[in-house]
């Protein structure tokens, strides 16, 4: 396996924001994409930030028709990386703040929150059972999922129109909410959904403007029936005809001038091979923490590619050897990953420790861990540092240029 360790604060998902203000002439301590990667001292009238969720380098790199060829012989296609974990919580969360993980502390989709002393499940804010926190627990405040500010208050304050083109069953949420802050929020139904509302919003605002939309169908298709497959194609060629026909064919002449786009993701998809159960070594269970009802804190992570155990102090450097030599994995103790750079760089968020426990497995090749209560039945999955996780595009273009 080639692993694939993030750039930060030089070709990383979480440069993005901090490339962005730049565009608009915008001061911050946002790190940024490298010159030759987009060059932020230029100056435009509209950003426009596409995130496809799940749309790996080599997957872009190998679609050779339609919107996305032409794009790229008119534009640049840069290889960049996501961050640690190469998830959706913590990737969507950089992308909309600039904060690399280890400075927001949303790590996982079902993490552990010592304030309920309890697992969630993160972006859609329930408990393991299903529940609100708000309903399952006292004084519960939605603001302990990360930590961070969004970039869109920093833009308005700046005179630029901020617009998240937003899945409208997901507009509602708490993390929506949180992470979209200062944006107006333009929902949509589908991905032709989607692409019309960009053009929509593009040519009936006035003004700077930034635009941010993101669509989940490659990241959907690749769970389900596996990545670099024939149905994943399919949602690629649609999405490929519904931004040709709104952003090139119907889009108006004017507007399209002095439009950058930029075409990323936050990750890309392996199809895993082999299924190894943690819990099949007793002493496992027997070194993980309890909460204040004797109950076990179980793993929590990302698909079984990386998780976190909140193990005894006494059992640690025991449990950490035992694992080692047992899992085809990198197993390292959280401060040591933090002291090596996985999590990002910048001031500790601080619930970072507690939320990612004391031991990290990164799952080598196709494998993935797990343990109850998760029920890991996806194909495809992510959360790595598998090149085919961890290499995500950056496709850059002129709207302009793809009319001419």
């Amino acid at each position: 396996m080639e692993k694939v360790f993030p750039k930060y604060g030089e070709a990383s998902l979480a440069d993005i924001p901090g490339t962005v203000l730049s565009l608009f002439n915008i001061e911050s301590d946002l790190t940024r994409l490298d010159e030759d990667i987009v060059n932020s001292e230029e100056d435009y009238e509209n950003v426009v930030v596409i995130l496809i969720d799940g749309l790996g380098l080599n997957q872009l790199e190998n679609f050779s028709r339609g919107f996305f060829e032409e794009a790229k012989q008119s534009g640049e296609l840069k290889g960049i990386t996501s961050v640690f974990p190469s998830a959706t919580p913590a990737t969507l969360t950089s992308i909309n703040t600039g904060k690399t993980p280890k400075e927001h502390g949303l790590l996982g989709w079902e993490m552990y929150y010592e304030e309920i002393d309890s697992n969630i499940f993160t972006l859609p804010f329930l408990t393991t059972e299903g529940e609100k926190p708000q309903d399952a627990f006292e004084e519960v405040d939605p603001k302990m999922l990360f930590e961070g500010e969004p970039i869109y208050p920093r833009l308005e304050q700046n005179d630029v129109n901020c617009f998240s083109v937003t899945k409208e069953d997901i507009v509602d949420s708490e993390y929506t909410e949180m992470v979209k802050k200062g944006s107006e929020i333009v929902p949509y139904l589908n991905t032709a959904d989607m692409a019309l509302q960009i053009r929509r919003t593009l040519e009936e605002n006035e003004g700077k403007k930034y635009i941010y939309a993101y669509t989940s169908d490659i990241d959907s298709i690749s769970h389900m029936r596996g990545p670099k497959t024939e149905d994943e194609r399919n949602q690629l060629e649609m999405i490929s005809e519904t931004l040709n026909r709104n952003l090139v064919e119907e889009m108006d002449e004017e507007t399209a001038e002095d439009t950058l786009v930029l075409i990323t993701a936050d990750h890309g998809q392996i199809e895993h091979d082999e299924k190894v159960d943690l819990f099949q070594w007793d002493n496992v269970g027997e070194s993980l923490k309890t909460d204040d009802n004797g109950d076990l804190i179980t793993p929590t992570g990302n698909g079984g590619r990386s998780i976190f155990l909140h193990v005894k102090e006494e059992k640690l450097d025991e449990l950490h050897s035992f694992l080692n030599e047992k899992l085809d994995a990198e197993v390292m103790k959280t401060e040591t990953a933090l002291e090596e750079g996985y999590f990002g760089e910048g001031e500790l968020a601080d619930n970072f420790k507690a939320r990612a426990g004391e031991l990290v497995i990164v799952s080598n090749d196709n494998k993935i861990h797990w343990g109850e209560p998760w029920n890991l039945e996806d194909i495809g999955v992510h959360g790595g540092l598998h090149q085919e996780e961890m290499k995500i595009p950056l496709l850059k273009f002129e709207l302009s240029d793809l009319r001419r």
